[in-house]
């Protein structure tokens, strides 16, 4: 797709760091996304340790890996270029989470995709700052929305199960609102299930879905 080859491209024209919170969040979490894809079609073989192909790759957590227990994984290898520095999808993702000179946001978490079923789905539409705000609640209530991987409460249970993504990045929640369930709990589509967790909040178990790896597409 050359509009995609060009948009990796421009990754690479700005300076990241005299953009506004804004900008540069939408900066960010667009790269991580491009960059995200990009590393499944640039790899989508999965090879053995003398670098026989066998077969398309499964996951993206396939990438990297050969029979040498030094290969790199994907998450620390080189992913592209952003304002003329190399960073791998952990890096990104690092810098999101602990952004120079502005407050973390943890809702970014359901904005950047990495490329598995489990993952929040990759939003139509590119981030934008002058729609950051708005695009980034819809991201999150959308993936609080999916039943099987985001939120779901099972009231004669009493037990909410939300991502892993969740658990993974506990702090930033914890940091945002003091705890997970008072995080979600504004995104959550319900009024009915927002109501019954707020006055039951204290008797309610939190669990967590299996994650799954393969590819979401």
């Amino acid at each position: 797709d050359p509009d995609f080859t060009y948009f990796v491209k421009t990754l690479d024209a700005v300076d990241p760091f005299l953009l506004d919170r804004d900008a540069f969040f939408a900066l960010f979490m667009n790269a991580y996304n491009a960059l995200a894809m990009k590393l499944v079609g640039d790899h989508a073989c999965k090879y053995d340790n003398i670098g026989r192909c066998l077969g398309p790759i499964s996951s993206i957590g396939d990438i990297g890996k050969t029979g040498s227990p030094k290969a790199p994984v994907v998450w620390t290898m080189p992913a592209g270029s952003v304002g003329g520095q190399v960073y791998s999808l952990k890096q990104l993702e690092d810098i999101l989470r602990s952004p120079p000179h502005f407050t973390p946001d943890p809702r970014l978490h359901a904005c950047i995709v990495c490329a598995s079923v489990s993952c929040p789905d990759l939003p139509m539409q590119a981030f934008r700052k002058e729609s950051l705000n708005t695009q980034m609640d819809a991201q999150m209530r959308s993936f609080l929305a999916n039943p099987q991987k985001g939120f779901s409460l099972d009231r004669i249970g009493r037990v909410i199960q939300v991502s892993m993504i969740f658990k993974w990045s506990a702090e930033d929640f914890e940091q945002s609102a003091g705890n997970v369930v008072d995080f979600i709990l504004p995104f959550i589509a319900s009024a009915s299930d927002r109501a019954f967790i707020f006055t039951n909040r204290q008797s309610l178990a939190l669990t967590y879905f299996p994650w799954h790896r393969e590819s979401n597409g």
